[in-house]
């Protein structure tokens, strides 16, 4: 194990190529590691798939004997839509926690609510059924509450794993549950019914908190939509943050390397290794740009150079004398959406502004424009909005952009229907790119192929937005949201050429690598020569 903790200031694992466990990121749909530290009033999902949660009420971040973990009082605190992780009631799932009860100030102490499906909610709970102290879960639609054999203790920090079968009951038998790494044994008990089917920590009941709320601490929570093993479980009991350590570095010695001939007047041209980010560096203008033409009338957002919160920066030419740095939102509150090298957009209400009205355009003129984005999808329903300046009113009516409508990706350039979009198909959850040519005659781009040219030239008036659609600076919840993932968003004011199209699609980040240094190998002085020459031996002695 690491001799340092995993934490949000020394970092953590964050896939499973960088895990020292991989095989515990199979099937993790979400994680939130108050173990990991404190990030104010949004409660990270570490999964990757963007699912935070937001403290309510006095909801604490306490530290204790090193570990941080998060407080609730039993009156009205929780964490509200902790995610929205939707499990199934005819699939496996197992659900991961580490708690501390600190007394039972209520009949049915909640550790959480999880919504299933239209039907069914999940919910975890320390009990004093008939002072019988124990775990229940139960659901609206006649399952029935399970009880332990074991008591589940106060005042000392336990960890337990809930695993489901997925053969649709509630039944003791469909059920398995293990207490700090141990199996115990359930029985059915009385039926039992929730009253809500949202996410919640530390409640259940979204109509009347303060009534079965959590006393107690959580120091970690995870669920996955697969049933772990009995040596996982373990694992996960032994050390609850194992799937976010690490992968050790392994230290090869070489040897030092022969000097080669060096030949007189030869040029090496290095080749670029490190990846461009705000740690290493990038081109932050063309005269250091190894691909100058790429800053003409540029203006870029560029999660894949690094996290910056809530903030993305722009990066763009200096001369242009504007500042159009985005903002990321969860709902009405700037969050933090990154993933590491690039946003991740949960579908709901995420959605990133970009809020200089230089980018908004007032005339209804048709300005000669070029959008492009590397995009991942997460979800391939639904009608959502990637990237421009579209309307969520009506969208694909109105605007300019690319929006998807199912696995159909489509590029438009609309007022009131009067062109056609260009459409191409997106049915995989792989990394692409889009670039559009917006002009009298414009054209898109996947991936460095032309999918079609058209009358792409119709104007605009809406705010520039990554994953959502709205003409209001502020969008309403929920407005054509997308589920992706993204790690680059540029705008130029003109058309990129085919070579320039062909360049962004092949490495988007292109304008930020940094000109390469020439070094040019010198041979050492030739030193005098001391050879005997026949000659000279007769010359005057003074003129050898």
């Amino acid at each position: 194990m690491d001799l340092l903790k995993p934490s949000y200031a020394s970092g953590y694992a964050k896939n499973a190529s960088q895990s020292a466990h991989p095989n515990l990121w199979d099937g993790l749909v979400g994680a939130w590691m108050p173990s990991l530290g404190v990030t104010g009033e949004t409660l990270r999902d570490v999964s990757g798939n963007g699912n935070h949660g937001t403290l309510q009420y006095d909801t604490s971040w306490k530290t204790n004997n090193s570990e941080t973990s998060l407080y609730f009082d039993g009156v009205q605190d929780h964490v509200s839509g902790f995610g929205d992780v939707s499990l199934s009631s005819t699939e496996p799932f197992s659900i991961v926690s580490k708690v501390r009860l600190n007394s039972f100030l209520d009949p049915f102490p909640n550790i959480c609510q999880i919504k299933t499906n239209t039907s069914y909610a999940f919910v975890v709970a320390a009990t004093l059924d008939s002072n019988y102290k124990g775990i229940f879960f139960g659901s609206t639609n006649s399952w029935v509450r399970l009880r332990t054999g074991t008591n589940f203790a106060t005042n000392i920090t336990q960890s337990f794993v809930i695993l489901y079968n997925g053969n649709g009951a509630g039944t003791a038998s469909n059920f398995s549950m293990y207490l700090d790494g141990k199996q115990i044994n359930l029985s059915s008990a009385g039926g039992f019914t929730v009253l809500t089917q949202n996410n919640y920590l530390g409640t259940a009941n979204a109509g009347s908190r303060g009534i079965d709320d959590w006393h107690g601490n959580i120091n970690a929570f995870s669920i996955y939509n697969r049933a772990l093993s009995p040596s996982e479980i373990k694992q996960l009991y032994v050390d609850s943050l194992a799937p976010f350590r690490t992968k050790k570095r392994t230290v090869v010695r070489v040897p030092a390397a022969i000097p080669a001939a060096t030949v007189v007047g030869s040029i090496k041209k290095p080749k670029t290794i490190i990846k461009p980010s705000y740690q290493a560096g990038y081109a932050r203008n063309a005269s250091e740009s190894e691909n100058p033409k790429l800053w003409d009338g540029l203006v870029s957002w560029v999660p894949s150079l690094g996290s910056s919160g809530s903030t993305v920066r722009c990066i763009q030419d200096k001369s242009r004398g504007i500042k159009n740095n985005g903002i990321t939102f969860s709902g009405s509150s700037e969050q933090s959406l990154s993933n590491g090298a690039f946003l991740s957009f949960d579908g709901s209400d995420d959605y990133m502004r970009i809020y200089d009205s230089s980018l908004k355009n007032f005339g209804y003129t048709n300005p000669d424009e070029c959008l492009a984005i590397r995009f991942r999808r997460r979800s391939l329903t639904g009608t959502t909005a990637l990237f421009g300046y579209l309307s969520a009113q009506f969208l694909g009516a109105y605007g300019r952009g690319f929006y998807f409508d199912g696995t159909t990706m489509h590029c438009m350039s609309k007022t009131n229907n009067n062109n056609p979009a260009i459409t191409s198909t997106v049915d995989d959850n792989q990394w692409h790119v889009a670039i559009a040519n917006f002009g009298a005659n414009g054209s898109f781009y996947l991936d460095g192929k032309l999918i079609g040219t058209g009358s792409l030239n119709s104007s605009w008036s809406y705010w520039l937005q990554l994953a959502s659609a709205a003409a209001h600076v502020t969008p309403p919840a929920n407005s054509a949201n997308a589920a992706v993932d993204v790690s680059v968003a540029y705008q130029w004011d003109r058309l990129l050429t085919a070579g320039e199209i062909k360049k962004i699609s092949i490495d988007s980040l292109a304008p930020f690598r940094k000109k390469q240094r020439l070094s040019v190998a010198v041979p050492a002085a030739v030193a005098p020569s001391a050879t005997y020459h026949p000659l000279r031996s007769l010359a005057h002695p003074l003129e050898q």
